[in-house]
């Protein structure tokens, strides 16, 4: 069984070795995987969603939103993710940010 990260890498590979994709969103499905194959081994759970609504803070490609925060309906996550393209020195480069100081 491969780890999540192993699955991860796997997956941008043959994204990319199919030469169709685009160069940031069509990575987002094997980042959202990767995100929440970590947030199932934590305390509490954390659910990783892509394309998130714009709550003033922009167009996150991500958010992170801990299992709390599912019966509430929370529109904010607790970190937001933007990841960037391949013509960066890292590849994939991701930036995270605090949307709010919330305790889990």
């Amino acid at each position: 069984m491969k780890s999540p990260v192993e699955t991860y890498f796997t997956a941008l590979t043959e994204i990319r070795a199919t030469g169709g994709g685009v160069q940031e969103t069509s990575y987002y499905p094997a980042l959202i995987n990767l995100l929440n194959a970590v947030g199932e081994t934590l305390k509490p759970r954390v659910l990783a969603v892509s394309q998130l609504q714009n709550t003033g803070a922009d167009n996150p490609d991500a958010g992170l939103f801990a299992a709390s925060q599912f019966p509430k309906g929370a529109s904010e996550p607790l970190s937001a993710v933007n990841s960037r393209s391949h013509g960066s020195d890292q590849w994939p480069v991701l930036k995270t940010m605090a949307m709010a100081k919330r305790s889990m």
